[in-house]
């Protein structure tokens, strides 16, 4: 787990906005400039508009329940709807299931044709986590 997440001023949706942002960037264009032109492109677009409305969805239900979650994590008492986290709990599950079974192996597929834009993307994202921590290491030292 990210150290950050014992910090109070973390919260669950900065951990998914965190992850959608990393696909936006990162994943999302990299699939779709490897696409090859067509129907195969045409495909990769409509299902990078699809998830990314996904992951706003998420996110709006996730700043909803927010302020109510972090109530009862307190102890506060609070009028939690269940209903609200189930639907939350379902467009998340459908979302990663939707990911996992369609978009992330057409992603594999494509980038694997050219095992340089595989290797790209790959560094791209580790650095993204690993610059940070490697900047904070070398600040304590100061």
């Amino acid at each position: 787990m990210n150290s950050s997440s014992t910090d109070a001023s973390h919260s669950p949706i900065d951990d998914f906005s965190q992850c959608h942002a990393e696909e936006e960037k990162e994943l999302f264009p990299a699939v779709l400039a490897s696409a090859t032109k067509g129907a195969e492109h045409d495909r990769v677009q409509a299902l990078i508009n699809s998830l990314t409305a996904e992951h706003r969805k998420v996110e709006a239900a996730w700043a909803r329940l927010e302020p109510q979650l972090k109530a009862v994590a307190k102890g506060h008492d609070n009028d939690l709807d269940g209903a609200d986290i189930q639907a939350l709990v379902q467009v998340d599950r459908a979302h990663a299931r939707f990911e996992e079974d369609v978009f992330l192996p057409l992603s594999q597929t494509i980038l694997s044709r050219n095992s340089n834009h595989l290797a790209a993307l790959g560094m791209s994202m580790h650095m993204r986590h690993a610059l940070p921590q490697v900047l904070q290491r070398f600040a304590s030292r100061q």
